[in-house]
């Protein structure tokens, strides 16, 4: 047709692709709904770069690169959400731990070097012991006196220690012994249990006789938590011993160490040497101190001496007790 150009489909094509580079940029605004956080200034045109930044021009329903839902960015706080509450609990337990060994620590002992915590514990056993039997009249087997306990005490040297007496291995007392203790405060009478511990008497008789507790101090009173004073150490230091060792034996069973009694104080288990405790008041101890008789008398004397008090309420007495003598019955 006259006057009208022709145009090829390849012309047109061109001519299309021209028109679409001639149109402006597209101003995106601030409403993006998909943006979690402050949107962009309204007239701030945004392109895509090449690293995917700015908004999006992908079709409605493609997602924004590196957007993320707002559950999602909960669900990311819970690791640091579960970890703190992990080292709250460490922390707690951590106290707990370290207020308990302290607690521990500051509990009293009665050993010789060391001994095991002082805890609530037993009273001394009144029932007759299970394991003793008597010899004389009645069929003993080692001719021993009537009423004395047929059996064979161990008393272990210690290697590098003075010994200067041994007690025998066989006792020689049963039944109750009388003991009097002369102090510069006046006498302590004691009543020894030879039938529930004879081992222990035997010994505490011997070293007796041989004057091995005569002018000694006693080194030790406690008035906090368990109520003790501690005699029978020559260096009254706490360390001093015979040079022996012997076994455990009437361990008191469960309810404490009542006011009167007398035990024996060591480092452990089978460490008794020649310290023992006189409790002046009702005292919750452990039950590793073999209980081998009671006071009868001079308690009043205990009462006195505990009531001047030592130095951190354990220690050496500020009113000084010393064993002058002993006098066996």
């Amino acid at each position: 047709m006259a006057g009208v150009e022709q145009v090829t489909a390849p012309e047109q094509v061109a001519a299309e692709k021209s028109t679409d580079e001639a149109e402006p940029d597209v101003d995106m605004t601030a409403e993006d709904p998909g943006r979690d956080g402050p949107a962009e200034p309204a007239g701030t045109a945004v392109t895509a770069g090449a690293d995917g930044a700015g908004n999006p021009t992908d079709p409605p329903g493609n997602e924004r690169p590196g957007y993320r839902p707002r559950h999602a960015r909960r669900r990311a706080r819970w690791p640091w959400f579960v970890a703190g509450c992990l080292v709250v609990v460490l922390l707690a337990a951590g106290a707990v731990v370290a207020l308990d060994a302290r607690r521990g620590a500051d509990r009293p002992t009665l050993g010789e070097r060391s001994a095991p915590p002082a805890g609530v514990a037993p009273a001394p056993n009144t029932a007759a012991a299970p394991d003793t039997a008597t010899a004389g009249g009645t069929g003993g087997s080692g001719g021993e006196p009537a009423g004395v306990p047929a059996v064979q005490c161990r008393y272990e040297r210690l290697p590098g220690e003075d010994v200067p007496v041994v007690p025998e291995s066989r006792p020689t007392r049963g039944g109750l012994v009388a003991v009097s203790i002369g102090t510069n405060r006046g006498p302590i009478t004691l009543e020894l249990d030879a039938g529930r511990a004879p081992c222990t008497v035997q010994s505490f008789l011997t070293l007796a006789r041989e004057g091995y507790f005569a002018d000694s101090a006693c080194h030790r009173l406690t008035t906090v938590l368990i109520f003790v004073v501690q005699c029978g150490d020559p260096t009254a230091t706490g360390s001093g011993g015979p040079g022996y060792r012997f076994d455990d034996e009437n361990l008191p069973a469960a309810g404490g160490y009542p006011r009167g009694t007398l035990a024996m104080a060591n480092a452990g288990p089978n460490t008794n040497g020649s310290q023992f405790f006189l409790v002046y008041r009702d005292s919750p101890i452990d039950s590793n101190y073999p209980v081998f008789g009671r006071v009868t008398g001079g308690l009043e004397i205990l009462d006195a001496v505990a009531a001047a008090g030592a130095p951190n309420d354990d220690g050496q007495p500020n009113l000084e007790l010393i064993i002058e003598s002993v006098q066996v019955s």
